[in-house]
């Protein structure tokens, strides 16, 4: 288990953690990859109430800090599986076109674009955070890689060798169970501390969800490791902009 939780450190973010050595080290990764947002969202929420604390900043720098810490803590990982998506999608190509655009390592001029508008949308969203929505949006960077995981190890696979099979494929059998258990802890805490805000943010995160499984098989076939990461990042900034949003309807 230890070996596992560092190897979701080590895998998923540019915390720094011991090196392991020896098998077996993934076969629980995916259960502790949530625990990879509990550190973000932690340091994206106590961020905030420093910098607010602090006073005289301007609500765009603080935005802008907030937008920019999740792509130093993760190294940007999961953005790259945002930007190979939207190179492929918008190919128009045919599948197989599109799985090899995944696996390329140019950048297209679509990858460059969404990630400007990516960007510019979490900027904007995080300009309208408040004391009350910020807990909602640290809980997203949980709930995104809870989901993302669950589809690692239920969703088919668009390819037999790609690193979503390999991750299915070095998990253990209780790995499902245990995701699960921890999507119904995160929902009931969204609900409970968040009210209105929560349930908002649940349902869009699930409604991501399912857009996510349909496109994948739709568009690829199945999931691979960059459909995994473009999923996080939509469902991120969807709940950003939504708990934004019901914050105004639900104060």
């Amino acid at each position: 288990m230890f070996r596992s939780l560092i190897a979701a450190f080590s895998m998923f973010s540019r915390i720094p953690v011991p090196k392991i050595r020896g098998d077996g080290e993934t076969r629980y990764m995916m259960c502790f990859f949530p625990l990879v947002g509990v550190v973000l969202g932690g340091v994206i929420w106590c961020a905030f109430l420093a910098l607010n604390r602090l006073g005289g900043f301007h609500r765009f720098f603080t935005a802008a800090i907030l937008s920019v810490l999740p792509l130093l803590i993760t190294g940007g990982i999961h953005m790259d599986g945002w930007m190979d998506t939207h190179d492929a999608i918008h190919s128009w190509k045919g599948r197989e076109e599109r799985l090899a655009i995944l696996k390329d390592p140019h950048v297209g001029a679509f990858a460059v674009i969404s990630a400007i508008g990516y960007m510019l949308l979490t900027v904007a969203g995080f300009t309208e955070v408040t004391a009350g929505t910020i807990g909602v949006v640290a809980f997203s960077y949980v709930f995104s890689r809870v989901l993302s995981a669950l589809s690692v190890v239920t969703f088919p696979k668009a390819s037999p060798r790609g690193s979503a099979k390999a991750m299915e494929d070095g998990a253990a059998r209780s790995v499902r169970g245990i995701l699960l258990a921890e999507l119904l802890l995160v929902s009931v805490l969204l609900v409970v501390l968040f009210q209105y805000t929560g349930i908002a943010a649940l349902v869009m995160g699930l409604a991501v969800f399912w857009y996510y499984y349909r496109m994948s098989m739709r568009r690829f076939g199945g999931i691979t490791g960059d459909l995994a990461g473009y999923f996080l990042c939509l469902c991120e900034l969807m709940i950003l902009l939504t708990a934004v949003t019901a914050g105004r309807l639900w104060p």
